[in-house]
């Protein structure tokens, strides 16, 4: 059999895919020797991935994007809390700054209510400017 110039008979080698033979000349044992050292140089290339631990692209995006999903959900987690912490912080301020402003209120009613208290028990001593003013209308004051 005759394939891309070379003769197949007894003594011969193969060619790239191994099916075909091809006779041993002074350009094929060149062929060769680059060949071996060129599985040599991938054997080296493997073996030196694998001490450094390189894995195929697919494997390390399929890798990365676990790790991004897990980094967002850290990071989902994290800002979730600093929120929760941000208004539990917010509603004690809120509760702090109203209690002080319902006392001050709650003081300044009780203020007025003895205040009027007061009024009360001298109403009898003198009247107050309304009252005063509906007796003067009705005597025809100011018209």
């Amino acid at each position: 059999m005759i394939d891309a110039g070379f003769t197949t008979r007894e003594g011969c080698s193969f060619d790239d895919d191994l099916t075909e033979c091809r006779q041993a000349t002074e350009g094929s044992l060149v062929d060769a020797s680059r060949a071996e050292a060129a599985d040599a140089e991938l054997v080296r290339m493997i073996e030196r991935r694998s001490r450094k631990g390189e894995i195929d692209p697919d494997e390390r995006t399929a890798l990365w994007q676990e790790s991004v999903g897990r980094y967002n959900a850290r990071r989902r987690e994290e800002m979730r809390v600093a929120w929760r912490e941000y208004h539990q912080a917010q509603a004690a301020r809120h509760r702090a700054v109203l209690e002080h402003l319902i006392a001050r209120h709650e003081g300044e009613a009780a203020k007025l209510m003895d205040v009027q208290r007061e009024g009360k028990a001298e109403l009898g001593a003198q009247k107050p400017n309304e009252q005063r003013w509906r007796e003067a209308q009705g005597r025809g004051v100011g018209s």
